[in-house]
């Protein structure tokens, strides 16, 4: 049955389920006050089946303890106050529920003992809840019962624990690892869990050195964070916007491995930079300035300047520079990844023949060929062709490398089809390729 946006099908428990279609007959049918009673009663319900699963299912200690203690309770013939009141507050005083939930189902067992009692008025009526009271408390409800029972207690720590024992099942397929997360998780996140998943799984990635785990499972929890950052963007713009949060968001490590895990999240994200205060924003910038840092230095577009502006005005390194530019193969492929997003191809394909003409050593023009000019041969106009035979007659490091003739023949087959008839190869004397 749906109502309004409450579907019951989503619903745990199947008996759960048939109790809550109950709640709403009563509501459809106006009968308020038989919509509450019946709503407490299948949320109590509800709470001593989850607790149970996790107990039997989980072999979670809280759920044994706590059940164990209501469950004498109830045994001994206690009346039903007390053993529901002893379930709510010790439910409450564990954390089993979200602060929210509980709050809801404490103010709802106030609305059930004024609907059950004789609670009468001046004119000896009945108290009656409204139909905006008794919507509020089935919508609050219905969040509570279709949560999974593994959501009692610590899901931050369930979710954690649960994602890195799959680690190997989730190894090269982000989509996987998304697909689950959505799928088992953040679908049923309020806007509380998930700021303490953001706050978790930030010292997880930024603050690793507290915790050998955290180095362990870096890489993983980095795409835990990206994934939870992304799916609930309104929920995650309001915890990184509060300006009460930056003080913690600003404790990270400052290792090169750290460093280079926030320009992956900032390019993603660009409005965190300003999350960052003037000392961790300094920390950053004299890492991407570092010559050994000039990879990450291409990712490393912030709020003031777009992708394309940025990396067709970045200052590549010259013939001048004797120290070795290491250009990682994972920055080219994470640049090729965004240009259906946040770059263009025009600009990248520039960007690959401006590395490609600057290098300095014979294994620099290797690298450089394998990773920004070989993957994109079909996909270079002819004059970036021709600038790209230029930049090979004219850089040594390039025409001198002992492989370059096969690469030249490569470049040349591609090329062929696309250069006009006026193209004279005898002008770059430098250019050698293969006589057919």
């Amino acid at each position: 049955m749906v109502l309004f946006d409450l579907d019951s099908s989503k619903i745990f428990f199947k008996e759960v389920r048939d109790y809550f279609e109950e709640v709403i007959t009563s509501y459809t049918s106006g009968f308020y006050r038989s919509s509450i009673v019946l709503l407490y009663s299948t949320a109590i319900c509800d709470a001593m089946k989850k607790l149970k699963e996790m107990k039997e299912v989980f072999n979670d200690e809280k759920a044994k303890n706590l059940l164990s203690d209501v469950e004498t309770l109830r045994l001994q013939g206690k009346n039903y106050t007390e053993w529901e009141d002893n379930l709510i507050e010790k439910i409450k005083i564990q954390k089993i529920y979200d602060f929210d939930d509980i709050m809801n189902l404490s103010h709802l067992k106030e609305k059930r003992n004024l609907a059950a009692h004789p609670t009468l008025n001046n004119e000896y009526d009945l108290y009656k809840p409204t139909q905006e009271e008794t919507l509020f408390f089935i919508k609050s409800m219905y969040k509570i019962f279709i949560k999974p029972p593994f959501f009692c207690d610590d899901i931050i720590r369930k979710m954690d624990e649960d994602v890195t024992s799959r680690q190997n099942y989730f190894i090269g397929d982000y989509f996987k690892l998304k697909g689950y997360l959505e799928r088992t998780y953040l679908s049923y996140m309020n806007e509380h869990m998930v700021a303490k998943a953001i706050k978790a799984y930030w010292k997880f990635v930024f603050r690793s050195s507290i915790n050998s785990d955290c180095k362990t499972y870096w890489e993983l929890n980095r795409q835990v964070l990206g994934i939870i950052y992304d799916y609930n963007n309104s929920y995650t713009t309001t915890y990184f916007n509060d300006t009460s949060n930056h003080a913690y968001l600003n404790q990270i490590d400052d290792d090169p491995e750290t460093l280079i895990k926030m320009t992956y999240f900032i390019s993603r994200h660009t409005e965190i930079y300003e999350v960052l205060n003037d000392e961790n924003k300094e920390k950053l910038d004299t890492f991407l300035n570092k010559v050994d840092s000039f990879s990450y230095k291409l990712i490393a577009w912030f709020p003031d300047i777009t992708p394309d502006n940025y990396l067709s005005s970045i200052e590549l390194p010259t013939q001048d520079w004797v120290e070795r530019i290491i250009l990682k193969n994972n920055i080219i492929r994470y640049l090729h990844s965004q240009t259906e997003t946040r770059v263009s191809k025009d600009v990248l394909r520039k960007l690959y023949i401006k590395l490609y003409k600057n290098v300095n050593f014979y294994d620099e023009s290797e690298d450089r060929f394998y990773s920004c000019i070989e993957p994109f041969l079909n996909d270079f106009t002819v004059d970036e062709f021709i600038e790209i035979i230029t930049s090979i007659n004219e850089n040594h490091q390039h025409y001198e490398n002992w492989y370059q003739r096969g690469h030249n023949d490569k470049i040349y087959t591609a090329a062929k089809g696309k250069l006009p008839t006026s193209f004279n190869l005898s002008n770059y004397p430098h250019f050698h390729i293969t006589e057919s």
